[in-house]
């Protein structure tokens, strides 16, 4: 019921052109890795599957989509772990479908930004950042970010006038 809700909600607000994708079941995660999506809300309640591994394969499979995490669990340990996962964003049970609405328009407002302009890699001195395979090398050493960490990151460096500011003083 709740799925129904926050799609027609989604439909309403023209956030969708078609129904939403539901994936429920292990066979059905196979779907994540032919097609792309712009943003995956995932319910850590799945009957079938650990939700927090799901997300983990998820960021694996879809770097560039959204990824909402929904759940009842809202301990700090949950958030935490989470985020960690590869969440870009968690938000608790129960929902209020306005504050989901304006969640997924800021996120999707971001990427769209992001992947708009910063298709490649940018080179800020010895900081390599790779928007296609979401990856930071800084002296050839891969660094380990958090998504807005590299959204934010990406941004700078496809700004030229940013990257000038980045780069260390000679």
């Amino acid at each position: 019921m709740a799925f129904e809700k926050i799609s027609g909600t989604l439909r309403h607000t023209r956030l969708q052109n078609e129904s939403p994708d539901y994936i429920a079941k292990r066979e059905e995660l196979r779907v994540a890795e032919v097609d792309e999506f712009d943003l995956v809300l995932l319910d850590l309640g799945l009957p079938d599957l650990d939700g927090v591994e799901v997300c983990r394969q998820m960021r694996g499979q879809q770097p560039g989509a959204v990824l909402v995490m929904v759940t009842a669990r809202d301990e700090e340990m949950d958030v935490v772990v989470g985020l960690e996962a590869g969440a870009d964003d968690y938000l608790t049970k129960p929902i209020r479908l306005g504050e989901l609405h304006a969640r997924i328009r800021a996120h999707l407002r971001r990427s769209t930004a992001v992947g708009a302009g910063a298709a490649g890699t940018h080179a800020i001195g010895e900081l390599r950042v790779d928007t296609a395979a979401r990856r930071v090398t800084l002296g050839g050493r891969e660094l380990a970010l958090r998504a807005r960490e590299f959204d934010l990151l990406a941004r700078l460096a496809a700004d030229p006038s940013a990257s000038n500011r980045l780069a260390a003083p000679q």
